[in-house]
């Protein structure tokens, strides 16, 4: 690939990293970096024509500069296609977490609901057997109110 159309790849990505910064999406950092390796390649492509022109270029030159070209293609295409999977990886590890937590809430939600009838019941269940020992107790007492003379005067005149 020719370093013209590295550096206009470089010259997109920096644009569209920069609109990515103005929304808040992308750091700083990812677009001075794009700035620089543009830098970078317009430096090195003067310097090719530079020596082209005068006639001093070696073949050693040339495939170093070569090598600098595939290094920047690399770059670029591995933050191409970084950060997008990241951010994906990202986003569905935050939903997958977040339904997880939503169910262990409602199954609390659930235990708390059973917890607190299986209290009530119980309080009804004492609150029933409370009123039959105070019915019981009332008719014991009823029964040791009355004298024995006074049962006895009940049963002979009924």
């Amino acid at each position: 690939m020719p370093l013209s159309k590295i550096f206009w790849i470089a010259i997109i990505l920096t644009l569209t990293f920069l609109a990515l910064y103005t929304t808040g999406r992308v750091g700083l950092e990812v677009v001075i970096s794009f700035l620089i390796i543009d830098i970078i390649i317009i430096e090195v492509n003067r310097l090719i024509n530079y020596y082209k022109m005068k006639g001093e270029i070696k073949e050693g030159v040339v495939g170093k500069m070569e090598n600098v070209e595939k290094i920047c293609s690399n770059i670029v295409y591995k933050l191409e296609t970084f950060p997008r999977y990241e951010i994906h990886s990202i986003e569905n590890k935050i939903i997958r977490h977040k339904s997880e937590l939503k169910e262990e809430f409602k199954d609390s939600l659930d235990k708390i609901a059973k917890k607190a009838i299986e209290i009530e019941n119980k309080l009804m269940q004492l609150r029933r057997t409370l009123a039959a020992a105070v019915a019981s107790f009332d008719e014991r007492i009823k029964g040791l109110e009355t004298t024995p003379e006074e049962t006895l005067e009940e049963e002979i005149f009924k």
